[in-house]
């Protein structure tokens, strides 16, 4: 997290505990907040879903934390940009069974009624299916009825799969079956607003480090209402101000300056005084760089 600069993860399949959680905030609590939710029948063994917040970069106050099915769906609400919030449910849908993935869908669309949660503006999470046959090496549709119940959830709330509409026709797969290394799919997704997906960048499937056989799927959020930043106003670097050419060049220009310029004219001859000064810095830069770079070369 800390090396790709993620602010927030989702995990699934983490057979977490109370205990867990609270071994890893003693041991990395300066850096990260962890909310979870473990198997409700057997804790630490099967199943569990976990959110990872890292410090550095994202707001961990005031977050409002949701269990919505144990070890199975958790749903946060935490501070985003100035005083927006940003609301995200993490999944991990039963596997092995068709019907046990669709129950899935259809309790969650039912809970969300009944207990008036929050729409979320992402799920992110191992859904055990996919939409699409192409998703799967085998190119073997999923069951019609589980995917209707998912998409219906998806729809409650306006979702799209993210990934695949900034990659239309890719195949790419984030799940290696262990038993049958060649039966690969792409299980794990996020959903995101339409809000979210017009100004998301930077999506993509990651290969990882870490002995799993999913992929991580990541992607940068950006607040659609956030001023935009430019590039900044370009500076002359250090390396030219010290050079000593480059500023005997500078003090002819101004002397022409001054010889020059007459009292009413003096802010256009200071303008073009500015544009020659920084033609004269990228000159001296193209000049200076390759010596300073062999320099530091010559002393790795």
């Amino acid at each position: 997290m800390e090396t790709d600069k993620v602010g927030v993860l989702a995990l699934q399949e983490t057979h977490s505990t109370d205990e867990l959680i609270k071994d890893i905030h003693n041991m990395y609590g300066r850096t990260l907040k962890v909310f979870h939710s473990g198997d409700a029948d057997d804790p630490g063994r099967r199943s569990g879903v976990a959110f990872v917040f890292n410090r550095r970069f994202t707001n961990v106050s005031d977050i409002d934390f949701v269990t919505v099915v144990p070890g199975r769906a958790i749903l946060v609400r935490y501070p985003w940009h100035s005083n927006k919030l940003l609301t995200g449910l993490n999944v991990y849908a039963p596997s092995g069974s068709y019907l046990d993935n669709r129950a899935f869908w259809v309790d969650l669309a039912r809970i969300w009624v009944q207990r008036r949660l929050p729409a979320p503006d992402f799920i992110a999470g191992d859904t055990n299916n996919v939409e699409d046959p192409v998703d799967r090496s085998s190119c073997v549709a999923d069951d019609s009825s589980m995917i209707l119940a998912f998409r219906r959830f998806c729809g409650m709330f306006g979702l799209i799969d993210g990934w695949r509409s900034f990659n239309p026709g890719v195949v790419d797969y984030t799940f290696t079956d262990s038993s049958s290394p060649s039966s690969l799919s792409r299980l794990d997704r996020i959903h995101v607003s339409k809000r979210l997906l017009d100004t998301s960048v930077v999506w993509s499937i990651d290969d990882t480090t870490l002995l799993t056989d999913h992929r991580p799927v990541t992607v940068l959020l950006s607040d659609p209402d956030a001023p935009e930043i430019g590039r900044g106003r370009w500076r002359i670097p250090t390396y030219v101000i010290d050079n000593k050419q480059f500023i005997e060049d500078v003090e002819q220009l101004g002397l022409s300056l001054f010889a020059e310029v007459a009292p009413d004219d003096i802010q256009h001859k200071f303008d073009d005084f500015e544009d020659k000064v920084v033609r004269l810095a990228k000159v001296a830069s193209r000049r200076i760089a390759p010596k300073l770079k062999e320099k530091i070369d010559s002393l790795k």
